[in-house]
């Protein structure tokens, strides 16, 4: 029987999984026009988007219940931690009919919506928070060995960030997932 963490974990990993599979399958049909293309590109697109996020939450939870040694979390705790994950979760099931985070163009290519700002928000704000969580145990941690622990927790911001920022400020590079 896994722990709470190594649940978190093992999600994460598998998350970790379907965002790199979908960005695969949106890669590979890029632009291609046989039958079923778009609608491929569409989920796999819809997939990354919902992934990232998902990562983001596993990411806080997992850090939570590292650094405090509880997997309690007190229901405000939960609320505010799912609440971000559902409304984007809501706009990623409507962005079909709204063209919100991105649309497909006639010639298959996937196209920034306005609302792509929202998800790097959310995104972001979840590796944020687990890397403030992750800071603030360092300075308030007596026992080195317990410090030490944790260093990993905080390097795992700075490879996704290096990523992201790549691929946030050159469209069209897919490196996200490498980071």
């Amino acid at each position: 029987q896994l722990s709470q963490s190594g649940r978190s974990f093992d999600l994460l990993i598998w998350f970790t999984v379907i965002l790199c599979f979908a960005d695969m399958v949106a890669g590979i049909c890029r632009g291609q026009l046989f039958q079923g293309a778009r609608i491929l590109i569409e989920i796999s697109n819809l997939l990354y988007f919902e992934a990232l996020v998902v990562i983001g939450y596993l990411w806080v939870r997992y850090v939570y219940i590292s650094v405090n040694n509880t997997t309690y979390f007190s229901m405000k705790s939960i609320f505010l931690l799912r609440a971000p994950l559902i409304i984007f979760t809501i706009i990623v099931i409507i962005n079909p009919f709204t063209d919100f985070l991105f649309s497909i163009n006639e010639a298959n290519f996937y196209m920034r919506g306005q609302g792509v700002i929202v998800h790097w928000i959310i995104t972001w704000s979840y590796f944020l928070i687990a890397t403030i969580m992750v800071a603030y145990s360092l300075i308030i941690e007596k026992n080195r060995l317990k410090r030490q622990a944790m260093i990993p927790l905080l390097s795992f911001f700075i490879a996704p960030l290096i990523a992201s920022l790549i691929q946030m400020f050159f469209y069209g590079v897919s490196s996200t997932q490498v980071g």
